[in-house]
C-alpha cells in the first residue's frame, strides 16, 4: 500500500511538472517596459509627400535629434568606404544622400543637408537635386527612367566639409545607350562616372555648381565605382588639397586622383593614377575596395 501511494505522488509530481513548464503565460502578467513615441516636430520639405517624417526613439537623455530631410535609401552607407557626412573645423556639417522625391521616382536624386554653426546653435538647409544636369549624356537608369526623360542617378555619395566650401563627390550610373547616338561596343555594361558639386556661395550659400567630371579624361571604357574621398588644408602654404580613389568595375585596380589647384572652392584634378595594380596581386589579382585617409600633412 505505501509503494502504491508512493508511486501516485511521483507521477503527480512529473505530471505537474510537465505541465508548469508548457504553460503560457497571461500577457496580464508580464512584465512591459512601453516606449512612448515621440514624433519630430522640426521638418523640412517642400512638397506635401516629403511631410512625413520617421518616428523617433531616443533612448538617451542628453541626445539632441533633428530631423534633416528624407532619404529613399541609405545608398552612401552601403560600403564602408564612403564618407557620407563631415564636419568642419568650425562645426559646419553637411551630410550627403539619396533623396526621398516622392513614390515611383528615382532613387538617384542626390540631397545635401548642411547644418551651420550660428551663434552656438545649429541651422539646418537642405539643398535638392544637386546632381541634376538636364538630360544626362547616358541612358540613366533606375527606377523612374525612361527614354524619354533620362534621370541622373547618383550612387556612392560622400560628403567634403571644408573650412570655406561644403562639397559632394559620388558616382553616376550611366549604363545603357545614350538616346540620341548608338552606343560604342567597347563602352562599360555598367558605368560609372564620378562628379563634384559644391556651394560656390559657401556655407549656407544656397548655390551648387553644376556637377563637374571628377576624372578630365573619362571614357565610357572606364567604370569607377566606389570612392573614396579625403581632404587635407596645408596651412603654411595656403593650400587646399582634395584626392578620391576609385575601383575601377571593368579594369579592376584602384586609380587615384588628386588636385592640382583649388582655387575658389573650384577642383582642378589631375588624371588617373594606378596605386593597386591587380597584376601584382598574384593569380587571383584581386584586392577589396580601396578606402583613403588623408591628414593636412
Amino acid at each position: 500500500m505505501k509503494q502504491l501511494i508512493k508511486s501516485i505522488f511521483i507521477m503527480s509530481l512529473v505530471v505537474g511538472l510537465v505541465f508548469a513548464v508548457n504553460r503560457q503565460i497571461p500577457k496580464s502578467q508580464m512584465k512591459m517596459d512601453k516606449m512612448n513615441r515621440v514624433e519630430p516636430d522640426y521638418r523640412r520639405g517642400l512638397e506635401a509627400t516629403r511631410d512625413a517624417c520617421p518616428h523617433q526613439y531616443p533612448n538617451n537623455e542628453d541626445a539632441v535629434v533633428t530631423v534633416i530631410d528624407s532619404s529613399t535609401n541609405g545608398y552612401g552607407m552601403v560600403a564602408t568606404v564612403t564618407r557620407p557626412f563631415d564636419v568642419n573645423s568650425d562645426g559646419n556639417m553637411l551630410v550627403v544622400y539619396r533623396q526621398y522625391a516622392g513614390e515611383n521616382t528615382t532613387h538617384g536624386q542626390l540631397g545635401a543637408g548642411y547644418g551651420v554653426v550660428t551663434d552656438g546653435a545649429i541651422q539646418w538647409d537642405v539643398q535638392y537635386n544637386v546632381n541634376y544636369n538636364g538630360n544626362p549624356p547616358w541612358g540613366g537608369g533606375g527606377v523612374g527612367y525612361s527614354a524619354a526623360s533620362p534621370t541622373s542617378q547618383a550612387r556612392y555619395p560622400s560628403a567634403i566639409a571644408s573650412e570655406e566650401y561644403p562639397y559632394a563627390i559620388w558616382n553616376e550610373y550611366t549604363a545603357g545607350p545614350p538616346t540620341a547616338t548608338p552606343w560604342p561596343s567597347n563602352c562599360s555594361s555598367y558605368g560609372g562616372r564620378p562628379y563634384f558639386s559644391y556651394d560656390e556661395f559657401g556655407w549656407g550659400g544656397e548655390s551648387w555648381l553644376y556637377p563637374v567630371d571628377l576624372d578630365p579624361l573619362f571614357d565610357c571604357e572606364k567604370d569607377l565605382w566606389q570612392g573614396s574621398v579625403g581632404y587635407g588644408y596645408d596651412a603654411a602654404g595656403g593650400e587646399h588639397h582634395v584626392s578620391a580613389v576609385y575601383d575601377d568595375w571593368t579594369r579592376t585596380g584602384s586609380y587615384l586622383f588628386t588636385s592640382e589647384a583649388v582655387a575658389d572652392g573650384y577642383i582642378v584634378l589631375g588624371t588617373e593614377t594606378l596605386i593597386v595594380n591587380p597584376a601584382h596581386l598574384g593569380t587571383t589579382g584581386y584586392s577589396s575596395t580601396a578606402i583613403l585617409s588623408m591628414n593636412d600633412n
